[in-house]
């Protein structure tokens, strides 16, 4: 109870400072900003526009969103760099992915602004403003789209950066005023191909880049000790491991795959694999969610361990690089996996999976979303094709390099109804489509594996 108490006090005073941060980018932001942009139009009429040199240079990439987001500018950051060898990077973001942003390996400089009370949330404000002010950025990328568009917008103008590049959308039209490259952004093309027109603008070809490098996520030595603690003392490496995250950000529950439908695929692969372990993950608030599913499982299995709010970001980054497959939503460790490139069995809903696909490891990847009108629809997703799916990548995983031959692209055949199609069409070998039967069907649908 104790826990559950302090757990729910968390929340509210997460909320309370959420309210805050939006109140600052619906009303404050843009004013301020607008009058720091007058008031720096002027002194460069007076003094002339600041040249931008063309070795020590300082660049800031700022993205203020969740951990998924953080991990789709990975990219950008490898044609940054590429682009800019000797630059300092610097990355600006909230506290909360303090961890994760310090193990990207292509970053120098980390700032974040503590949104966890209203007080941190104000120096913390003031402390990464003033740092930028003192590196006086050549280029400050904003690759802020949806939510927190102003508030980003303002930290971009207090920079003081020679030039500041992000986007702007239909709802947010006075960001137009706000930067000096203001980019639309286009919601139906990949968020990539968006982030790609950002890093054109100082010279970076993302295109050349776009293949994530597995070691760009850096773990640490006591990121293996904390994950050591919760592994039995008798598994190997050849231990098959398999890790499930059941849970989607509270923003769009609709993400979730039923957590009865995890239960019945994790309970046929421990049947069928006499040595396989199962580990749950999630964050401490959907600790209650997770447990759900262990107790669906079986309540008593030793096999099946509920691991939610228990590690860290690095002990999360050290279990998916030990994880033989990894069973998720779409969700921020699916975008971790991508990176890492661990065989996934990815299960989307609203989202367009074609977004994410350029950045998994199309040989260990199994992607699986219903086109439907309706979407999201996570019911028609069938247990018996994501088991199928886990087996493969279970029992193939040791191989290293065995799955492109087990997995191969249906052909293509009859095309799906107009009615189950959707606008955008997927090139081939992106995603499993699932016919209205609800299995993978040669006659119903056009069906496709990554390899």
């Amino acid at each position: 109870m104790e826990v559950l108490a302090t757990v729910k006090a968390e929340e509210r005073k997460n909320t309370m400072t959420t309210r805050l941060v939006g109140f600052i980018d619906r009303w404050l932001a843009v004013p301020l900003s607008l009058t720091l942009r007058w008031l720096a139009c002027g002194v460069t009429a007076v003094r002339g526009r600041r040249s931008i040199p063309a070795r020590g240079q300082t660049i800031c990439l700022a993205k203020f969103a969740r951990l998924g987001s953080i991990i789709n500018t990975i990219p950008t950051l490898q044609a940054v760099r590429e682009r800019y060898p000797s630059a300092h990077i610097v990355y600006v973001t909230f506290a909360r992915h303090r961890e994760l942003v310090r193990r990207l390996s292509y970053i120098d400089e980390g700032l974040f602004i503590d949104e966890h009370s209203a007080l941190t949330l104000v120096y913390s404000f003031y402390v990464a403003t003033r740092r930028l002010r003192q590196l006086s950025p050549s280029f400050y990328l904003d690759l802020q789209c949806y939510t927190l568009t102003y508030f980003s917008a303002l930290v971009a103008t207090l920079s003081g950066a020679s030039r500041t590049i992000g986007f702007f959308r239909q709802s947010s039209l006075a960001k137009k005023r706000l930067l000096d490259n203001a980019i639309y952004f286009n919601a139906f093309q990949p968020l990539q191909t968006g982030f790609e027109q950002v890093a054109a603008v100082i010279g970076c070809e993302l295109r050349a880049s776009s293949k994530t490098d597995n070691y760009c996520l850096t773990t640490l030595a006591r990121d293996r000790e904390e994950l050591e603690r919760y592994l039995d003392p008798e598994d190997t490496m050849a231990t098959p491991l398999l890790v499930i995250n059941p849970n989607a950000s509270a923003a769009c529950l609709e993400r979730r795959w039923p957590r009865e439908r995890f239960a019945e695929t994790a309970y046929a692969l421990l049947r069928r694999i006499p040595d396989l372990r199962i580990m749950l993950i999630g964050t401490a608030e959907e600790r209650g969610y997770v447990e759900g599913l262990r107790f669906a499982i079986d309540s008593n299995h030793e096999r099946v361990l509920n691991l939610a709010g228990m590690l860290s970001v690095g002990g999360l980054l050290a279990l998916l690089k030990r994880a033989s497959c990894l069973l998720t939503n779409d969700s921020g460790p699916m975008h971790l996996a991508f990176a890492l490139g661990i065989p996934t069995v990815a299960l989307f809903g609203p989202v367009n999976p074609q977004d994410h696909v350029s950045q998994a490891n199309q040989q260990k990847t199994v992607i699986f979303y219903q086109p439907v009108s309706c979407s999201p629809c996570m019911q028609r997703i069938p247990v018996a094709s994501v088991r199928d799916a886990c087996l493969a990548l279970l029992t193939a995983t040791p191989l290293r390099g065995g799955l492109a031959a087990q997995w191969k692209p249906a052909p293509r055949t009859t095309p799906m109804p107009d009615r189950d199609r959707i606008a955008t069409r997927f090139p081939p070998g992106s995603y499993a489509a699932i016919g209205r039967s609800g299995r993978l069907s040669d006659k119903e649908t056009t069906t496709y594996f990554l390899q």
